[in-house]
């Protein structure tokens, strides 16, 4: 099979699993209605879509995308976005972040890390609390928002940023992430960004455990949930250099795939369980070995 064959099969396989297939997980009665559902997206946009070339933090060729990532941030039309590797977006007046937001009509939040390879959050719905969860999991990242969905429901919101390089790092941050959400089990939680793992990595396992279920990946880009009401989800189609009707196109603005899925929350319980205690033991510090 050429090459050119070989990725219309791809496609092909793609569209069909998410157009024919539907939802993921759901675990939902059949002919319940969700009490609400969130398009959500994330994406390690590579350094800041290389808003500042010249920048000493940039690696090889990094010219200024930021207006395809606009391009593509409107086509996708998330009613939440994560993003990762947001650097040197406080530059300017007004600033690149608040130009973005403006540019896509969402209100944000940036969660500075010690590197400067920062965190953001964007959202069309208020965002009424915000923690930027970094110095508890390491210099890569984390932030924590709660974001109020039209029917009056609280939903958390985790964006994350973990170690490239160290899988013992990478297992603590999943964990303390996992017990620091322990405390919001009760209410809806989206965890998404760049995880540096896949889900089938022991360290995911640190999460999983705790009762995060996967929603969808591209590769060590994921998205999971945890919910004790039941859910389903609708990967968002993204594809690369072949446009196709209902997909974002993604034109190579960064080193990773966004990765999305629209997520419905029912009013029935999660058959799958949650963790019926919290966790006992001492929580490590991340930014140790």
């Amino acid at each position: 099979m050429d090459q050119k064959m070989k990725s219309v099969y791809i496609v092909t396989i793609i569209v069909l699993c998410i157009f024919l297939v539907g939802c993921g997980s759901g675990k939902v009665p059949p002919g319940q209605v969700p009490q609400f559902s969130v398009r959500i997206m994330a994406y390690n946009i590579w350094l800041g879509a290389g808003v500042n070339p010249a920048s000493t933090v940039q690696r090889g060729t990094n010219m200024d995308r930021l207006a395809d990532l606009i391009s593509l941030v409107k086509q996708a039309n998330p009613d939440i976005l994560g993003l990762e590797e947001v650097t040197d977006w406080t530059s300017g007046n007004p600033s690149i972040i608040e130009q973005f937001a403006s540019e896509v009509s969402m209100d944000y939040y940036l969660a500075p890390t010690s590197r400067g390879i920062d965190n953001a959050i964007f959202s069309k719905y208020p965002i009424l609390e915000v923690e930027n969860l970094s110095e508890f999991v390491g210099y890569s990242g984390a932030l924590r928002a709660v974001i109020q969905i039209p029917d009056g429901q609280a939903l958390n919101v985790v964006v994350v940023h973990l170690d490239p390089i160290d899988q013992v790092l990478r297992s603590c941050q999943f964990d303390r992430i996992r017990r620091i959400m322990e405390t919001y089990q009760d209410e809806p939680s989206i965890l998404m960004g760049d995880t540096n793992s896949l889900p089938s990595d022991p360290e995911t396992s640190y999460l999983t455990q705790g009762g995060w279920e996967l929603v969808q990946s591209e590769l060590i880009d994921n998205i999971f949930v945890l919910s004790r009401q039941a859910w389903s989800a609708k990967p968002m189609c993204i594809i690369s250099n072949i446009p196709l009707p209902n997909c974002v196109l993604d034109t190579g603005i960064s080193d990773h795939m966004p990765v999305g899925a629209t997520i419905s929350f029912y009013a029935s319980p999660n058959s799958s369980g949650m963790p019926s205690s919290l966790t006992q033991t001492p929580i490590a510090d991340c930014n140790e070995k």
